[in-house]
This record gives structure tokens, sequence and C-alpha cells, in this order.
């Protein structure tokens, strides 16, 4: 059931978004991924996944739900995304959460002995699938571009949050938002 709902969706939003209409959009609103929403009337997380998904695409894609657990990754090279643990806690992703309808633009840079700049918008979104009165469920989707790639708007001037993969394996040791201890030994 899982699995046709999200082909569903695809199918919907491709038609929504046709390629050759979508790339040109992006060049007029300079990849302003709130603008491209307006402009097709789509939800900002089916212009992140039209963006993300696209074949040899270089920018990444992350999804969660109310609970923070990923439920959708499509890594950006140089951006590692846990397969099994939580996630960074300072990941915008997470701020976007308790801001529903806010994007969160900010410039991260990842922990490693090699450092990536991506610049990352992540928006949140609510549901009511009971209808008043039913539970409210929340889902954030977080697009990562690379520091290469064009910057977004918000992003360009921002000092970078450090971030990790998870706790356990970032090598951060001052990370004020640590909740287990890393398996990676010191000066690593």
């Amino acid at each position: 059931m899982l699995a046709r709902g999200f082909l569903a969706r695809a199918a919907a939003e491709v038609a929504a978004l046709p390629l050759a209409s979508f790339e040109a959009a992006r060049a007029e609103v300079e990849d302003d991924p709130l603008r491209l929403a307006a402009r097709f009337g789509v939800p900002v997380a089916a212009v992140f996944r039209r963006i993300a998904l696209r074949a040899g695409a270089a920018e990444g894609l992350v999804v969660c739900d109310g609970s923070g657990t990923l439920v959708f990754r499509k890594p950006a090279e140089g951006f590692a995304l846990p397969r099994f643990a939580a996630a960074c806690p300072l990941w915008p992703l997470y701020s976007a959460l308790g801001r529903p309808g806010s994007p969160v633009v900010v410039e991260v840079e990842t922990a490693g002995q090699v450092p990536r700049r991506f610049a990352a918008v992540a928006v949140c979104a609510l549901r009511h699938p009971e209808g008043l009165g039913g539970a409210e469920l929340r889902e954030a989707a977080m697009l990562l571009v690379p520091r290469k790639a064009a910057a977004l708007r918000g992003a360009e001037n921002a000092l970078p949050v450090r971030v990790g993969a998870s706790c356990r394996i970032c090598p951060r040791s001052d990370c004020v938002a640590r909740r287990e201890p890393t398996i990676l030994g010191e000066g690593i």
C-alpha cells in the first residue's frame, strides 16, 4: 500500500511538473522552490522531489514523518545519510517540523575529514486525513543543494551549521546536540 501511494504521488507530480516547462521555470525563478511551487500549484515537497529525482541530479532529498523517522532518502554526494540510526538533530529538517508551512533555509557543512557545504531548505506540511478532531500528520522534507551548484536564496551569506549523519559516526567531539558517544576514535 505504501509503495502504491508513493508511485501514484510520483506519477501525479510528473504530470503536474512536466520536465521541459519545469526546467524553464527553474531558470526564470533562480531555482526558488517556493516560487516554483506557487507557479505550478503544487506543494513545495513536490518541487523538491522533482528537482532531486531528475536523472543525474546532484541535489539530495530527505523526508521524515512527525516522529523524525526518515521515510525517504536520496543522497547528495558528500552528505552522508544514516541507514539505520537516527539522523543528526541539527539538520534543518527537524527545525521545519516545529514550523509547518515556514521554510527553513540554512547553509550546512558536513563533519568529517573533507567537510562539504550544502544549501539546505526544509519545509513541513500538515495533513488531517481523519478530518476535524482527527490526527494531525506532519511530514518534513529537506532539499540539499551542493554548494558548487546554485545557492538557495537566503543561505548564501549565512555561517554554516556543522552537521553529521548521526551521533554514532560523527567525529565532532564538541557537538552540543550529541545524544550518544561516537564509535570513532579521537582525532578521526
